[in-house]
């Protein structure tokens, strides 16, 4: 697995466009930014809840399915055809590998990017 990069902010607003997912990004910048103390996983755990709500846009699901490929370093047709209990286990560990990085000021500089529009 790989760290997150700086196109990977690109890719997550495209994501968060094409899955009308702004709102819920917002209010977890507005969450952190009034200083509630959110955790690295629930930020992350809140996004791809947010992000699976929305995949019923076809082109937000194909570019979750890009994105989880690309950080996994695996190929998106491998992901979408795993065990379900064996995707579950990839995710979670993703989640755990990128809770090292700063997702809750990920998050808020994407709002803040959004919101400028």
């Amino acid at each position: 697995m790989r760290g997150l990069i700086g196109s990977d902010l690109f890719w997550a607003m495209r994501i968060v466009k094409y899955a009308g997912i702004q709102e819920e990004i917002e209010k977890i910048a507005l969450e952190t930014s009034e200083g509630k103390q959110l955790k690295q996983a629930e930020v992350g755990a809140r996004f791809i809840i947010a992000c699976v709500v929305g995949c019923s846009n076809t082109k937000a699901e194909a570019e979750i399915w890009s994105f989880l490929a690309d950080l996994t370093e695996k190929k998106a047709d491998e992901l979408k055809n795993m065990d379900l209990s064996d995707l579950m286990t990839e995710i979670e560990a993703l989640a755990e590998y990128i809770s090292r990085y700063d997702f809750v000021d990920f998050f808020a500089r994407l709002s803040r990017l959004i919101s400028r529009g």
